[in-house]
Parts: structure tokens; C-alpha cells; sequence
């Protein structure tokens, strides 16, 4: 009779030794996990070496999805984990609203405060100044220098006739259209956002009655800034602009030339730099020796008290004076004609002592106009002076 066979002994198992199960697995799975995630976790509250010491500034692209990000995030050194940042953006949700730009990352941040800064869209903010009496190719190369946009791009868009009228400027340039200010720009933006944002604080800083007043006396804005801005150029204080736009009225009744240093530097090129008697004789349409008249457009980005002067120099500098003037006769009045009692005169020369006084007013009233505008025209433009042309080589 045959016997039953013996099973066969499972190999790797002996008795009294059960084999692996399942559970088995699945618990060092879950255990390897657990490491592997307080190790991550580790990674993510931690400061990378690349910001223990100091800040860091990163760009990230436009469309870029999250893993991009954490390559570049990750070869910048402001994280230590890509998957740690991947996965801390999953389970907080923000995975879908990174942010692209241009970002500092302050020394001492750890892949939290990363995720966050990102997310919320916390970009570098580029403080820009653009000083009164700027021109628009002194905002390009300030722009480039900041990294922000290219010189030529800034020159074209500023030049640009479709640009000029979506901004409803009736002009061949944005220059003089940029109001001078202290403006925060972002990498990123385009020359079209940077120049509209200048014009537009130009509007709101031009108020509605000093465009009232413009138009009162049927001056436009454009005519405005262009002579707000050689006001600008000329003036060393904002104190001397009233007097200076009254000299350049009088000459404008006149159709006199201007005759302002800073539109011929403008036209030919030589921004704050001496003339020379070349310049002059230059037949530009900014040539106001030659022409008379305001020249074509603005020549720089006037402050708002030049833009003031602009408009109300020309019919308020000669108030005060007469004002003054006829102040001074009423006051002097009782004294000429020497009123005594009842009213009585008992001056007879009071007479001529009145018409002499009269006659004095009259004659500083008309006088004065031309000899301030002789001492205007030698004093106000400092900005520019007559070069000697050099002398032939024998």
C-alpha cells in the first residue's frame, strides 16, 4: 500500500517560522513612506544654504506648470527638495495659481514661506525715479538699466502712432506726456503698461481747472506742456517759473523768438550741454533763436508747478505790481494833498505832488515789463551758454 506523500517544505520557511504576508509588505511600505515624508518634511521647513546668508531674486517664466518651477526654484537654491515643493503645492492647492515674475526671496525662508510668496504673487517691485525736466530718452535708458524693458522698445512704443491715440495723445511723442514721479514698475511689463501708466498720472495730477483756465484762454494741453517744459529747463527754482512763463508770453503777444536755450539742446541733441554758435544757426523746428513762436511738441516732462506757470503767469504777473502800485498811491494820498481840518486843503502843491505820483506809477507799470524781460532773458537761462567756435588751423 502506498503511502501519502509528505508536502513539500516551503522554501525559506521553517517550523514554527511564517512566511511573509502581505501586511508585511505593505507595513515597511508605509513605514519607507513615513521616512521618506518626515525626511521631505524636513527638506521643506528648512532653510536652504542659498538663503542663510542673504536674499535671492529668481524669475520665473510665464507658463510654466509646477515641476518647471521647482527646477528652477531648485537650481536658483532657494529650495531643497523639487519634490517637496511639488508636494506641498498639491496638498495645499496652489499647484494651479503660481505665479510668473521676477521675485527676491528673503534670507532665512524655507520652501513654506517660498510657496507662499509665490503663490501670492509678491513680486519684486522695481522703485523708479523719473525727475522733473526727464526726457523720454532718459526714461529708456533708466528702464534698461533696470532691466525692466529695452531702450529701443521704450523709444519705438513712445513713438508709436497707434499707442499715441488709443492714449489720446495728439501728439508725434510721448515726451512731455510723462509725468514726473516716483513709480514702482514689475519685470514683465510691457513698454505699452509702463508709458500708459506715466501718461495717466499726467492726467490726474493736471486738474480739471487748470485745463479750464487752458482753455479759457485758448491754449491747448499740448501747447501747455510745451511751454511748461522750457519753463522747466530754465528755471533753477520753482519760485523763479511764474516770472520766466511772463517773459515768454510777452514775446509770444510779440511773435517774438523764445530764444530758450534748452528747445535748441533738445533739437540738436545736446541735452545740458554748452551750445556752441553752430547750434544756433541749426535750422531745427526746436530752434527758437531762428523761429518764432513754441516749437512742435514738449522738450522734457514738466513738474506741476511749471505747468501752473504755464497757464497763469500770463494774465496774473502784472496784478500784483499794480495792485502794489495803486496801494502805495491811496497811502499817500492824504499826505500830498495835506488835508486839514474840515477837509480843507491847505496843501495847494498836493496837486502836482498827485499828478507826479500818477505819472511814476504809469511809467513803472510800462517800463518795468521790458526791463524785466531784458534781465529775464540774461539771468533765467542757466542752462546753456555760447561756446567760442575754435579757431581755424593755420
Amino acid at each position: 500500500m502506498m503511502e501519502r506523500p509528505r508536502s513539500l517544505p516551503t522554501w525559506g520557511v521553517g517550523p514554527g517560522r511564517p512566511g511573509p504576508t502581505w501586511r508585511a509588505v505593505v507595513g515597511f511600505a508605509v513605514v519607507v513612506a513615513l521616512l521618506a515624508l518626515l525626511l521631505e518634511g524636513w527638506w521643506i521647513l528648512s532653510v536652504p544654504a542659498g538663503l542663510r546668508a542673504s536674499a535671492r531674486v529668481v524669475e520665473l517664466p510665464a507658463h510654466k506648470g509646477v515641476i518647471e518651477a521647482a527646477e528652477i526654484l531648485d537650481e536658483a537654491g532657494v529650495i531643497r527638495s523639487r519634490v517637496g515643493f511639488v508636494l506641498l503645492a498639491l496638498a495645499r492647492g496652489s499647484f494651479r495659481s503660481l505665479k510668473a515674475g521676477e521675485y527676491q526671496i528673503p534670507a532665512g525662508s524655507n520652501t513654506v514661506r517660498v510657496l507662499e510668496q509665490i503663490a501670492g504673487g509678491q513680486v519684486l517691485q522695481h522703485m523708479l525715479v523719473f525727475p522733473e525736466g526727464s526726457t523720454l530718452g532718459e526714461l529708456a535708458r533708466l528702464l534698461q538699466t533696470e532691466r525692466l524693458v529695452s531702450a529701443e522698445d521704450i523709444l519705438r512704443v513712445g513713438k508709436d502712432p497707434v499707442f499715441l491715440k488709443n492714449l489720446d495723445v495728439q501728439a508725434d511723442s510721448v515726451e512731455g506726456y510723462l509725468f514726473p514721479d516716483t513709480y514702482q514698475f514689475v519685470k514683465g511689463m510691457t513698454p505699452e503698461e509702463i508709458l500708459a501708466r506715466m501718461v495717466a498720472r499726467m492726467r490726474e495730477k493736471i486738474s480739471p481747472e487748470l485745463l479750464a483756465e487752458a482753455r479759457a484762454r485758448e491754449v491747448s494741453l499740448h501747447q501747455v506742456l510745451t511751454l511748461a517744459s522750457i519753463i522747466e529747463k530754465e528755471a533753477v527754482e520753482s519760485s523763479e517759473m511764474p516770472l520766466i512763463s511772463a517773459v515768454f508770453w510777452n514775446r509770444l503777444k510779440r511773435e517774438m523768438p523764445l530764444q530758450a536755450d534748452p528747445t535748441v539742446q533738445y533739437g540738436v541733441g545736446k541735452d545740458r550741454q554748452r551750445l556752441t554758435r553752430d547750434d544756433l544757426l541749426t535750422d531745427s523746428p526746436f530752434n527758437t533763436y531762428r523761429r518764432a513762436g513754441l516749437p512742435p511738441g514738449p522738450i522734457a516732462s514738466p513738474s506741476l508747478p511749471a505747468s501752473r506757470a504755464a497757464v497763469q503767469a500770463a494774465r496774473d504777473r502784472m496784478r500784483p505790481i499794480l495792485m502794489t502800485s495803486l496801494a502805495m498811491i491811496a497811502g499817500m494820498v492824504p499826505m500830498a494833498i495835506g488835508l486839514g481840518e474840515g477837509g480843507e486843503q491847505t496843501a495847494p502843491l498836493g496837486r502836482a505832488v498827485i499828478g507826479g505820483l500818477a505819472a511814476a506809477t504809469v511809467a513803472t507799470l510800462v517800463i518795468l515789463p521790458f526791463v524785466f524781460s531784458i534781465l529775464q532773458a540774461r539771468t533765467a537761462r542757466g542752462s546753456g551758454s555760447l561756446e567760442p567756435e575754435e579757431a581755424p588751423a593755420p
